[in-house]
């Protein structure tokens, strides 16, 4: 593949600023809606919610009602002073200056309410509160355990979204000062502040991904343009730091590893996505999270308590189940690596903990290891769905079996299928960046392949300028120490 030859100082000027513009507008636009509460089936459990705890008001509920950190933060606030007038009624104040200030208090509210950001508060606040509570089966008759769970898990879901609108600012805010900081040192030599600044906004296009995952748990709730707009310039941000590493000068055997890391990354990426969409249909996930596995462990108990003798295979059960939720939810961190290499903009990997305080990180070409473990994504449910559990009715003369909970259908095993192959995909990719460079790239050092990896792959021209300037030097010491013993003979006589 031909290369282009651009001066690599163009190129880093316009990746370090372009990709600054870049971080300041998804910065703007996480400051916009993330998630959308979709209303149209809890309208009139909203509807009386807000007749509760705000009598009289008359506010029109939207189908889709959109969420932001600043809108969230309102709601919560508005909550608060809600919560706080109503606590001042059920306690008659004891002087006259109380009796003020819960007074004004009340005005304050009352005032807000009638204000349009007031209604769009307390709307938003009832709408969330609605949509978390109609999540929970407190009609089922399937136990105490299972509503349990069923809760339990519904929080954590919705808590997980509510968490991602506020830190994904946070998030941002940081990356833009740091880049921001790194521009300004490097005006004049942005080959040495590019990199550094371009790879801020890779690890966000697997942001929308994430809230599709919590979203699984927490029926009515999706994403909203705000993530999505974020997620459209993480992508521009990849392709321009892809165009940017196609556009400059390697050296021969560097260039080389360039097109092995590249391609495979692709096909990688579209591996993962084949894999993750597969895997969101088979509703696995919300199966297990749903309650229904709690359902199944009642049953279990049930016939315990009945004099009955359970197989705790059930257990079983619980624990490969576990592991695979563990695993679904780390597997999203491919696509984040595998987007990097693509783009040439690779972060060293260090050692969770302590440990890695203290040791160098290392680039990773390819991540055959998350891979391999993802398989586990699909052989779990495979062999959960084949189980068959026995315990001894005590109303029956014979063992009876019980049916694993997670009962595939066709469209599911389909989409689990898909699964396999995303996961295949993504395996043979890696392998090939192994064995490619394995086969071309043997005289390529280990630090010239970080270097290209993190986007700071010197051209030959500075190379050999480098080689030159060390030449230069070394002839220089040796010439002193020449003129150094020339001149002792003289100094000696």
């Amino acid at each position: 593949m031909k290369q282009f030859n651009v001066p690599r100082k163009i190129v880093s000027t316009i990746q370090m600023w372009g990709s600054l513009l870049l971080i300041l507008l998804a910065l703007i636009f996480s400051f916009t809606s993330i998630i959308t509460l979709k209303t149209f089936e809890n309208a009139s459990d909203i509807s009386e919610m807000i007749s509760e705890v705000v009598p009289g008001a008359d506010l029109e509920i939207p189908e889709e009602i959109e969420v932001s950190a600043p809108k969230l933060v309102g709601s919560i606030s508005l909550i608060a002073k809600v919560v706080g007038v109503s606590i001042d009624a059920a306690n008659p104040p004891t002087t006259p200056e109380e009796a003020e200030d819960q007074a004004k208090a009340r005005e304050e509210l009352d005032a807000y309410l009638d204000s349009e950001e007031g209604k769009e508060d307390i709307t938003t606040a009832i709408a969330l509160a609605v949509t978390v509570m109609n999540t929970f089966d407190f009609e089922g008759n399937d136990g105490i355990l299972a509503m349990v769970l069923n809760v339990f898990i519904s929080l954590v879901g919705f808590l997980g979204v509510l968490i991602l609108v506020f830190v994904i600012p946070i998030m941002l805010i940081v990356k833009f000062i740091q880049a921001l900081i790194t521009c300004l040192k490097n005006m004049k030599t942005p080959e040495n502040g590019s990199a550094a600044v371009g790879n801020k906004l890779s690890d966000m296009v697997s942001m929308p991904l994430a809230l599709m995952l919590f979203q699984c748990v927490v029926p009515g709730m999706s994403y909203a343009s705000g993530i999505i707009t974020i997620c459209i310039l993480s992508i521009i941000s990849v392709v321009l730091n892809f165009v940017v590493s196609r556009l400059r000068e390697y050296p021969a055997k560097q260039f080389r590893y360039l097109n092995i890391l590249q391609l495979p990354a692709f096909v990688g990426i579209i591996g993962f996505l084949v894999f993750f969409f597969n895997l969101i249909n088979t509703g696995i996930f919300k199966t297990f999270t749903s309650g229904t596995f709690a359902a199944y462990m009642t049953t279990s108990l049930t016939i315990d308590a009945a004099g009955g003798t359970p197989n705790n295979s059930y257990i079983v059960d619980a624990i490969l189940m576990l592991v695979y939720l563990v695993i679904v939810l780390s597997c999203t961190t491919y696509l984040d690596k595998a987007t990097r290499r693509f783009s040439c903009t690779v972060k060293a990997d260090k050692p969770n903990g302590l440990i890695g305080l203290f040791m160098k990180g290392k680039a990773k070409d390819n991540g055959l290891v998350t891979a391999i473990i993802s398989l586990a994504i699909f052989i779990i449910p495979t062999v959960v769905s084949g189980m068959k559990h026995y315990y001894l009715d005590p109303t029956s003369t014979a063992d009876e079996g019980v049916a694993s909970f997670l009962i595939l259908t066709p469209d599911q095993e389909s989409a689990l299928t898909g699964v396999l192959i995303g996961i295949i995909i993504m395996i043979v990719a890696d392998i090939s960046v192994l064995v490619l460079k394995k086969v071309f790239c043997k005289d390529l050092t280990e630090d010239e392949a970080t270097e290209l990896m993190m986007g700071k792959a010197k051209t030959s021209a500075e190379k050999l300028a480098e080689a030159e300037a060390i030449v230069a030097e070394a002839e220089a010491a040796k010439a002193a120490e020449a003129a150094e013993a020339a001149q002792a003979p003289a100094d000696a006589q």
